[in-house]
């Protein structure tokens, strides 16, 4: 049996009614197939480990002096996407469809994926091999065995259910309260590309030793953030300022914690960034 969606579709009665008289609904019965958008989204979430997997890669080939300039540069890869998708995706679906927009960014992953194959190195893992089962189940008090790992993972979770809180709410208020446009909620989304140069920046302080200063400032600034948008709900420019303060800081706190975690043990590495995440 194929499932349907019951949509509302508004009918107007009446030669000369007025837009808002006479208006009535009825029902259409719209078939769909939800196994491919389902089995498409599956596939997507399940590929996209494979950013984290040259997170580690890259910065296990970095010298530790300078492991955090390097995390920095690929974080700074990682938001610079971030910001940019949130309006790009909006018009190039406006303008030419979002099956455009899936196939386009696609054929993008497959170029990417055969440059990666192409000119990457070949690196044996370091360490004796484990059995997949064994290092699964060993996973979880790996976790325990590192010191203050446990609090750093907390205070990264956090810190990103802050920044995904915001960017969740921040848009419906911004659209239902104080009537934003599509438009403009692009235009609000670019205050992320603020985020780019703060990682860059992060990622050499780090290097110096600033892993406690940064964690204690960026907090600050996601406090001041929320305290921001609660007290003044009813401005725009403060969602706009609390967004240049919110994007950086949940950022730089989540590339402090995993600078952390990359100066673990090569042989653990890999498995201490998987319970981190």
């Amino acid at each position: 049996m194929m499932p349907v969606y019951l949509v509302a579709h508004p009918v107007q009665h009446g030669r000369h009614a007025a837009p808002d008289q006479h208006k009535r609904f009825s029902l259409k019965i719209i078939p769909c197939q939800p196994f491919f958008p389902c089995a498409g989204t599956f596939l997507i979430g399940f590929f996209a480990v494979a950013t984290q997997i040259l997170v580690v890669f890259a910065t296990g080939l970095a010298a530790d002096s300078e492991r955090g300039r390097v995390l920095g540069i690929l974080a700074c890869g990682i938001f610079l996407g971030i910001a940019l998708s949130r309006p790009a995706s909006s018009l190039i679906a406006g303008a030419a469809g979002w099956r455009t927009l899936y196939v386009g960014a696609g054929a993008l992953m497959l170029a990417f994926g055969a440059a990666l194959l192409r000119f990457l190195p070949a690196v044996r893992p370091a360490g004796l091999r484990v059995r997949y089962g064994v290092m699964l189940r060993g996973m979880g008090g790996l976790l325990f065995s590192v010191p203050r790992m446990v609090p750093r993972v907390m205070l990264s979770a956090g810190g990103f259910f802050s920044f995904s809180m915001f960017w969740s709410a921040a848009p419906i208020h911004l659209l239902d309260n104080l009537h934003f446009s599509h438009e403009g909620m692009a235009l609000f989304a670019l205050a992320g590309l603020i985020t780019p140069p703060c990682v860059l920046l992060a990622g050499r302080l780090l290097d110096r030793g600033w892993s406690f200063r940064l964690l204690g400032m960026v907090t600050a600034l996601a406090a001041s953030a929320w305290l921001l948008t609660l007290w003044l709900p009813s401005f725009a420019v403060f969602f706009v300022v609390a967004a240049l303060l919110i994007d950086p800081a949940g950022s730089v706190s989540t590339l402090t914690i995993q600078r952390s975690v990359l100066a673990s043990p090569p042989e653990s590495r890999g498995r201490l960034r998987a319970d981190y995440l």
